[in-house]
């Protein structure tokens, strides 16, 4: 039984913003982003894989993972914050009791609605903090990959463009299995 072969561009990044830009301009040309993959870190990191980039790179076996986007890390954070403060509101407001005055009910929704978006706020901070430390550690080592399949010439060469412009380095194209 043969493998299907596919050819990648591959390059790697030094800054995150280079690589965020990179990959929106992947995206808004020619690339769905299923076809748009970075290095999965932490996954290499338990596989015990510890290899340079540049081995890395080439490494069809190399774990993979999407990279999430600014806005998608906003969206995050409002659903976070904002499912806090609705729980808050509400569990304030069953604490008050059916009973209540109205004056009552609505401070302690006030109430928790603060405290739970406040503690949306900090797990919303803690995550974004792990994350960005993540890629800051993948950074450092020089192990921020990018891979974009280009089935054709075409696509190569506009890949390879983008990459280069935005700061990838060692941008070449490979065949992976």
């Amino acid at each position: 039984m043969e493998q299907e072969t596919i050819n990648e561009t591959v390059g790697v990044f030094d800054n995150i913003r280079g690589l965020n830009e990179a990959i929106a301009e992947l995206e808004g040309t020619a690339f769905p982003r299923q076809d748009i993959s970075i290095l999965d870190e932490r996954a290499a990191r338990s596989a015990g894989i510890i290899m340079n980039a540049g081995a890395l790179a080439d490494d069809s076996d190399a774990p993979r993972t999407i990279l999430i986007r600014p806005e998608e890390k906003v969206i995050g954070v409002g659903v976070i914050v904002g499912g806090g403060f609705y729980a808050g509101v509400v569990t304030g407001m069953m604490i008050a009791g059916v009973g209540a005055p109205m004056d009552a009910m609505l401070m302690t929704g006030v109430f928790g609605g603060l405290f739970g978006a406040s503690l949306g706020a900090l797990v919303a901070w803690l995550l974004g903090h792990y994350y960005n430390g993540l890629l800051r550690k993948q950074i450092k080592a020089g192990r921020m990959i990018l891979w974009v399949r280009t089935p054709g010439a075409e696509e190569q060469m506009i890949a390879t463009d983008i990459m280069q412009r935005h700061g990838g380095r060692r941008v070449h194209v490979h065949q992976v299995h």
